[in-house]
């Protein structure tokens, strides 16, 4: 039973790890979208990048978990809490794992392919 509740804490902390990165991932892209869509004014460019960087989830995921986190550690704990921070420490690396077989994916098939010659696509 023990072993069982570990797996799931672990689990449990994969899984908020995978969403904190997640908002946090849509965080950067408003955050650059709203620099790239403000290049040529400055008022609202400014306006709208400080409403993106403070009213958006991502921020706010990453201080809510980091709170958690010195709350929960910084007392005397059960040991079951570091299965669930070291779930949520392996999201990074699942993370990096999955975007690394994607972008080899991308490139064997981009290589894979091979352009046309002109005088191939014609008949006799």
């Amino acid at each position: 039973m023990d072993v069982l509740l570990r797996a799931l804490l672990a689990y449990g902390g994969l899984v908020v790890g995978l969403l904190v990165m997640a908002r946090t991932a849509y965080w950067f892209s408003a955050v650059g979208q709203a620099v790239a869509s403000g290049r040529g004014s400055s008022g609202r460019t400014a306006l709208g990048l400080m409403a993106v960087l403070l009213l958006h989830s991502g921020p706010w995921f990453i201080v809510g978990t980091a709170i958690f986190a010195y709350v929960v550690l910084s007392s005397l704990h059960r040991s079951e809490w570091v299965w669930f921070f070291s779930g949520v420490l392996a999201a990074p690396l699942i993370n990096a794992a999955i975007l690394f077989r994607v972008w080899q994916a991308r490139r064997k098939r981009r290589s894979a392919v091979k352009p046309l010659k002109a005088d191939e696509g014609k008949g006799a």
